[in-house]
């Protein structure tokens, strides 16, 4: 059989992630109409836009392909990644309520468009929302609401950091637990939810195997959020100074951050070839979603063009 060009297989890729995309879009805006639909047009009008948008759907993807991976149905499998998108949405609408951004994908954010008060009411109703599609489990209601505990703590720390409240002995400590909290916790609902959920329907008595699984996955959102947050505050430096947010370039320096950002790289490779481990070398769609899982947790956390965008006066 001829082998494939690096090309051809890219272009596979993202052909295979177009469609899950479309597939989660279209679930979003079906369940957005079902679950909103009774409720005033306002509210309505506001939940589509916060969730709607032109977002990337990344954790969604993740966690979607990761479901994959396990086998789980797409019935199944699209609503653990509408559940991850609400959770998501929440995040940024009570955000900008902090942050006041001038726009948010482009377009004004909630808050400039319906008002604070209707901003923060609409968050609110976006996570209790995000519940409803895993309500079926108590173990992962529990891991849901624990993880996004932690995700409003670390805005907590962030608003502190920003007002100069924070009593810390090592910045990078601190800034990386805030950036932790803020990210990583997000990315770990979306690859580990996915296993809760396997497990919950299956009842499986391979205990062993689940837990060296789940501790993969669970290193996996760490790893893969931290790099994701770094990356980003590369290329989000200048909103972050006038803010005043906690970003790693600002408070590390340029050497720093890019050291940190290859290494947390590196473990999110490492981990997703430790998965490939637990999976049969005779399943082909499994192994599929692993090869697609490589291809798209490297595009996302690919930073070399951002590299070349700072400046000599970025970092310390």
């Amino acid at each position: 059989m001829k082998k494939l060009l690096k090309s051809e297989v890219e272009s596979g890729f993202e052909l295979f992630l177009s469609k899950i995309t479309k597939k989660i879009n279209t679930f979003i805006h079906k369940n957005v109409v079902k679950d909103t639909g009774s409720f005033s047009p306002k509210t309505f009008e506001i939940v589509s836009l916060s969730v709607g948008g032109g977002g990337k759907r990344v954790r969604a993807i993740l966690s979607y392909i990761i479901s994959k991976i396990l086998k789980i149905p797409d019935s199944i499998s699209l609503k653990i990644a509408y559940s991850i998108e609400l959770s998501h949405a929440f995040t940024l609408v009570h955000d900008d309520v902090i942050d006041k951004p001038e726009l948010r994908r482009g377009e004004k954010p909630i808050f400039a468009q319906f008002g604070q008060d209707l901003a923060i009411l609409g968050g609110d109703l976006l996570l209790l929302l995000s519940l409803v599609p895993i309500s079926s489990s108590s173990e992962v209601v529990k891991f849901f609401v624990r993880n996004m505990s932690e995700v409003v703590e670390g805005q907590i720390l962030d608003i502190l950091w920003s007002k100069n409240l924070l009593d810390y002995q090592d910045k990078e400590r601190m800034i990386i637990e805030i950036q932790t909290k803020k990210t990583s916790h997000l990315f770990r609902i979306a690859f580990v939810l996915p296993l809760l959920v396997y497990e919950s329907i299956k009842k499986t008595n391979d205990l062993s195997r689940i837990k060296r699984f789940r501790r993969a996955l669970n290193s996996l959102g760490f790893h893969f959020g931290l790099a994701f947050q770094i990356k980003d505050d590369i290329m989000d430096i200048e909103e972050d100074r006038k803010s005043h947010s906690p970003n790693i370039l600002d408070a590390l320096g340029k050497e720093r951050t890019l050291e940190l950002l290859r290494a947390h790289k590196s473990k999110v490779e490492h981990y997703i070839h430790l998965l490939s481990r637990f999976i049969s070398t005779e399943d082909k769609s499994a192994n599929f979603s692993i090869e697609l899982l490589k291809y798209f947790t490297d595009k996302v956390l690919s930073y070399e063009e951002n590299i070349q965008d700072i400046s000599q006066d970025k970092g310390t």
